[in-house]
C-alpha cells in the first residue's frame, strides 16, 4: 500500500508541529520548570510524529533512526517529575531517571541483529515496561503533589491528574492491542485524548499558577490580586525562604525569586508589603538576622562576625550591622559580649 495521507493523519500533523514549536517556546523559557515542561511537550510531539509516519505508511521511507521516537515514553515521566518539583532549588532529576532510556537504545541498536522471534518478545517486553514505568512516575508526581499541596500548589496538583490521564490513555491503548481488539478508530481517539492530556498540561503549565489561583474575593488595588491568592502567594514565599533557605542566597533579589517561584515581581512585593507589613529587603533580612543570631549563639564554632555576615546571606558587614540593629535593638558586636557575659535577656 502506498504512504497516504487522510484526514485524521493529516490533524495529527498539525498538533504535533505545534506541538514542538510550543515545546521548544517553554524550553527556552529562564526558569528551570519551563525546561522540564518543554521537554516533556517537545518529547510526546517527537513521539506523536513518529506515529504520524507510522498511521501513513511514511516509515518505511523514513530512516530508522526514528524509531529511538518511540522509546522517549521513558523520558515523559522523569521529567514530568522533575516539572512538578523544580520549585525546589536544589532539586534535580538524577541521572539514573533516564536509564530505562539509554537501555531502550541499547535494545533498539541490537535488535536488527536478533531473530524474529526474539525481536517481537523483546517489542512485547518493552511496551509492558514503558507501560509500568509511566504509570509509576504518573503515581509518584501525584502523590508528591498531593502530599505537598500548598508547597506545589493546586494548579500542579491539576496537572498531575491529567498526566496520569495521559498514562491511563497508554494503557488502554496497549491493553486493546494485546487483546487483539485494536481498531484504526480506536488508536485515532486514545491518541487525541493522549495529546488533549499532554497540550493541557503544556498549556496551563506555561502560563503559570495564576490561572488556578482564584478571582473572587476581597481585592487587591491595582492589581485585582484576590486575597485568596495573596495568602496563596505568600505561602509559596515562605516556603521558599524556610525550606529552601533562599535568603543564604547573597545575591537574592526580588526578580530572582520572582523567577524561582514563577510569580511575578509586582505580586511578591505586594503580598510582602500588605501581609508582612515590610518591604522585599526587610522581608529577606529579617530571616537572615535569624540566622545570625543563631550562629552567633553556636557554641561548636567561633565565626567572626564578618563570616557569620555571609554565612548569614549578607553581602557586607555595613549592611549586617545595619540590619542586626534594626531586628535586635544592638550591633552583632554587642549582642556578642552580651552572650559571653551570659545575659540571657539579650539571647
Amino acid at each position: 500500500m502506498e504512504p497516504s495521507l487522510n484526514t485524521w493523519t493529516v490533524i495529527f500533523l498539525i498538533a504535533a508541529s505545534q506541538g514542538i514549536f510550543l515545546g521548544v517556546v517553554i524550553w527556552t523559557k529562564r526558569h528551570q520548570a519551563n525546561g522540564y515542561l518543554g521537554a516533556v511537550v517537545l518529547a510526546f510531539s517527537l513521539m506523536l510524529l513518529y506515529y504520524v509516519l507510522y498511521w501513513t505508511g511514511y516509515f518505511r521511507l523514513a530512516p530508522r533512526w526514528l524509531g529511538v521516537l518511540q522509546g522517549m515514553t521513558f523520558l515523559l515521566g522523569p521529567l514530568f517529575y522533575g516539572y512538578v518539583r523544580s520549585d525546589e532549588r536544589l532539586f534535580r532529576v538524577g541521572v539514573w531517571h533516564f536509564l530505562p532510556f539509554v537501555i531502550y537504545l541499547i535494545h533498539f541498536l541490537v535488535l536488527p541483529f536478533e531473530s524474529l522471534e526474539l525481536r517481537r518478545v523483546l517489542v512485547r517486553s518493552v511496551t509492558v515496561l514503558q507501560t509500568i514505568h509511566l504509570l509509576i512516575y504518573a503515581g509518584v508526581a501525584l502523590r508528591w503533589t498531593w502530599v505537598n499541596a500548598l508547597a506545589s500548589g493546586r494548579w500542579r496538583i491539576v496537572l498531575s491528574l491529567l498526566f496520569m490521564g495521559y498514562a491511563f490513555s497508554f494503557l488502554l491503548y496497549y491493553v486493546l492491542v494485546w487483546t487483539g481488539l485494536l481498531k484504526i478508530e480506536y488508536d485515532y481517539f486514545i491518541s487525541v485524548v493522549a495529546a488533549v492530556f499532554i497540550y493541557s498540561i503544556g498549556y496551563k503549565g506555561y502560563q503559570g499558577r495564576e490561572v488556578f489561583h482564584v478571582n473572587t474575593g476581597v481585592k487587591y488595588d491595582r492589581s485585582g490580586l484576590s486575597q485568596s491568592a495573596a495568602e496563596a502567594f505568600l505561602a509559596e514565599v515562605k516556603r521558599y525562604m524556610e525550606e529552601d533557605k533562599g535568603y543564604l542566597n547573597n545575591d537574592l533579589k526580588l526578580q530572582y525569586m520572582a523567577d524561582e517561584l514563577a510569580i511575578s515581581a509586582n505580586h511578591i512585593s505586594q503580598v510582602v508589603n500588605e501581609l508582612e507589613g515590610c518591604n522585599f529587603t526587610d522581608f529577606v533580612n529579617r530571616y537572615r538576622v535569624q540566622e545570625a543570631k543563631r550562629l552567633l549563639q553556636d557554641e561548636a564554632h567561633h565565626y567572626k562576625i564578618i563570616q557569620i555576615a555571609y554565612l548569614a546571606g549578607f553581602n557586607n558587614k555595613a549592611t549586617f550591622n545595619s540590619a542586626f540593629k534594626k531586628f535586635v535593638g544592638v550591633p552583632p558586636s554587642q549582642f556578642k559580649k552580651a552572650l559571653n557575659r551570659q545575659h540571657p535577656q539579650l539571647q
